[in-house]
Parts: C-alpha cells; structure tokens; sequence
C-alpha cells in the first residue's frame, strides 16, 4: 500500500522517456506484474516509442491485475496505431462496469463494490490515469462485444515514434 501510495504522490514526470519497442513493453508490463501465461499478447505494428517505461510498466500492470481479478479470461493485452494515436488496451470477456462507473474510480482512493472487502488501495486507476497524463494521453473505458476495456490513448507525437 505504502509503494503505490508513494508513486501516486511522486508522480511520473521527473522519470526520463526512453526508447522501447512495444512488444517489449507489453511484455516487460506482463512479467512486472507475474501474469505470464495468463495474458494474451497483440501487437499490431511494433514500433519502437519514446516513453516513460516504469509509468507504462505500472499503468499496463495494474490494468491487467483489475482485469483478471475482476474480469473474465480470456485477458488480452494490445498495442495499435490508429491515426495519430497510440492506443495501449487491456481487454477482457468480463461484464465489467458501465464506462462512466469506471471513470469515478479514477479518483484517488476511490474503490468499487468487489474491491470493498478485497486488497488494493484505490490507487490502481489513479496511477493509471497518472501515467497517461504524463504521456499527454487519456484513460478511456468500453464496453462492446463482450468485452470490457480500458485503453490508453497517447498521441503519438508526444512519443516521438519509429521503426
């Protein structure tokens, strides 16, 4: 509790973007968080992106531990290009929540009813929320399809991407 905690009041801007490609990311985020074997991998076009790696790590860590703690497998993991944007999903067969239900809990502290009696700090989302910022992005929730997902929205301009 005390490390999220810590991470959310420092914040990610004073960490340096460095040069990574996006498989890569994806799968450093999966073995950060010990899910290997457990999350789906789709990188449509692997780009190599100027990124503040230890805010992404975290932000794709903690999207997939809500996926598959409070989702339905399959859990998927997937970075696209789609115009002038990159978008960082994590998906999952769950009902999930209504997307505006999501949102509040972006707030600090803010927790939902399955997680009221669990472990976690209310933190997660708001760290998430916290490393788009840094990205000059957003924090976007979905649901169609019989999925649930949350996405990162980065501009790519920001990121400085190539091949």
């Amino acid at each position: 509790m005390l490390v999220q905690f810590l991470e959310y009041a420092r914040g990610f801007e004073a960490e340096e973007p460095s040069d990574i490609s996006l498989s890569t990311l994806l799968n450093r985020a999966i073995k950060a968080v010990d899910v290997v074997g457990k999350v789906d991998v789709e990188v449509t076009e692997d780009l190599f992106v100027s990124v503040r790696q230890g805010a992404l790590i975290r932000a794709l860590g903690n999207l997939m531990i809500n996926a598959l703690r409070y989702g339905a497998m399959p859990v998927r993991v997937s970075a696209r290009r789609g115009g002038a944007t990159l978008f960082l999903e994590v998906a999952d067969r769950g009902a999930g929540l209504e997307p505006e239900q999501a949102k509040a809990l972006t707030r600090p502290f803010a927790r939902g009813n399955a997680a009221r009696s669990g472990d976690g700090t209310g933190l997660g989302l708001a760290i998430v929320e916290q490393a788009a910022l840094a990205h000059g992005g957003t924090l976007e929730f979905s649901k169609a399809n019989g999925e649930f997902v949350a996405s990162l929205h980065l501009p790519l301009s920001r990121l400085r991407p190539h091949s």
